[in-house]
């Protein structure tokens, strides 16, 4: 199922973030529904992560506390939200209706009945606290609606099992919830796709749709108003990102080759049929091969050092019905 040779696409640079992120450093990259770009990033040095035994594990609390900044990135301008003095360390970013910010610790420790860690953080637009609550442990990825409802996936320690929890709150690899922290949805499949052991990649496109592909059998499905109404079988393993317009969908590498996207058209029998494969380069014809990526519906964000570059799916998929 794989075309022949990929073709390069250059992108022009879509923002110079060089000056915005002067001293700081960048934890996350996430897309909004108006399709706005947040970037989340720390003043160092940071606290991410504990050596036990030779190998790496993210710390839920840094030694000392940290100071964050939100940058909100549009076509037209870049606002900045300081958020500081946090004694958590955050992941995950998100807006919220009324200009309230969400932040997110992927982890959450269980210590006991009414004692856990309440790892999800609703701050106002200059940087307040207003609520927090408990989206669970293992989350690998967060997005907002516009309406303010949260869709979270959990990779596999999420979904069974770590840091004190017996019973996951991401049990089902895929939650929804509102932006008070009450749950709205769990993600439950057909006998025949398999459940969620780990949820590789989230595109929440609008208030009532929602895509996810999940390990093992790498299954796409599409969620309306919280019902599975249509499911593709996997061609792609282990993609991390994916954008979706119409019956196209454009899938960010997989296992062996993350920076080669590969476009797929729907088909009518849970089948996909492959159109074509690409690599992304700058004007200078360069690869791109960025450190942060971040996608919603048909717009994939790329952040290398301080550059950031946009796509736009149906400028591709023009570009092939021209060909």
């Amino acid at each position: 199922m794989q075309p022949a040779k990929s073709k390069n696409i250059q992108l022009e640079m879509w923002q110079d973030l060089s000056q915005e992120l002067t001293g700081l450093q960048v934890v996350s990259i996430a897309a909004g529904p108006l399709n706005d770009l947040y970037v989340l990033a720390a003043r160092p040095p940071i606290d991410y992560q504990e050596i036990v035994s030779g190998a790496g594990f993210p710390k839920v609390n840094p030694v000392h506390d940290q100071d964050f900044a939100v940058l909100q990135v549009s076509d037209t301008k870049t606002t900045r939200i300081e958020i500081v003095r946090q004694r958590w360390n955050y992941h995950q970013v998100q807006p919220l209706p009324d200009g309230e910010i969400l932040l997110v610790c992927a982890r959450s420790r269980y210590r006991g009945q009414d004692d856990y860690d309440l790892n999800a953080r609703v701050f106002s637009s200059d940087g307040k606290l207003k609520r927090e609550f408990l989206l669970g442990d293992g989350i690998r990825d967060v997005q907002a609606t516009h309406a303010g409802q949260l869709w979270v996936s959990y990779f596999d320690e999420g979904v069974f099992g770590n840091y004190g929890w017996k019973e996951p709150i991401g049990a089902s690899g895929l939650v929804q919830w509102d932006k008070f922290g009450n749950r709205l949805y769990e993600f439950s499949p057909s006998f025949e796709w398999g459940t969620i052991c780990d949820c590789y990649a989230l595109n929440v496109v609008s208030n009532a749709e929602t895509w996810c592909y999940y390990y093992t059998e790498f299954p796409l499905v599409q969620i309306r108003n919280g019902r599975i109404t249509a499911v593709w079988r996997g061609s792609i393993s282990g993609s991390d990102g994916f954008l979706v317009w119409r019956d196209f969908v454009l899938f960010r590498g997989g296992y062996d080759d993350h920076d080669l996207y590969h476009l797929v058209r729907l088909g009518k029998n849970d089948q996909m049929e492959s159109v074509a494969t690409y690599r992304l380069t700058d004007n200078e014809d360069t690869l791109l091969t960025p450190e942060q990526i971040a996608t919603r519906g048909c717009f994939l964000y790329l952040l290398q050092e301080a550059s950031c570059y946009r796509l736009d799916l149906r400028e591709i998929i023009s570009g092939e019905h021209s060909r």
